[in-house]
């Protein structure tokens, strides 16, 4: 009789502690899911916030009708000809230029000249950053200032 009491109380206490891992699995897996809501509400949020920022620009871009050719009325080659002391935005403009004089068809053209804007673009927006950037000094202050005082 005191084996099987023994066993009863080793039986009991077996189903209390497999009852509390129970309880705490299903915990974890309550803060956990908690936990997975609140990033997926916040991945919608911001998914959301982007589609309708893209949806907005793409409907700027076509309401102000950017064009590709003639290349003179190309906003991002009249930046580029700003920037022609970089070489590699020199190289574009070339490109650019040459392509625009091609024997290709309109639509060939507007594309490859895409592609060459999309190779320096990353550079020109870097140069218009550090241009609009309030507070970065312009070169030629620091180079006019050291040359004058300099002669002082």
């Amino acid at each position: 009789e005191n084996t099987i009491h023994l066993l009863k109380k080793i039986l009991v206490k077996l189903l209390i502690s497999i009852q509390k891992e129970d309880e705490n699995r299903i915990k974890l897996t309550e803060s956990t899911t908690k936990k997975y809501d609140l990033l997926n509400t916040e991945l919608e949020s911001k998914i959301k916030y982007l589609s309708t920022d893209i949806k907005e620009t793409l409907s700027r871009v076509n309401k102000y009708d950017m064009k590709i050719l003639p290349l003179i009325d190309n906003y991002l080659f009249s930046y580029m000809q700003q920037l022609t002391f970089l070489p590699s935005i020199r190289d574009a403009i070339i490109e650019m230029s040459s392509i625009e004089r091609s024997n290709f068809c309109l639509s060939k053209k507007e594309q490859v000249i895409v592609e060459v804007s999309k190779q320096v673009y990353p550079v020109i927006e870097a140069c218009l950053r550090y241009v609009m950037i309030e507070g970065t000094p312009y070169p030629t202050f620091y180079r006019n200032h050291f040359f004058y005082k300099s002669l002082l």
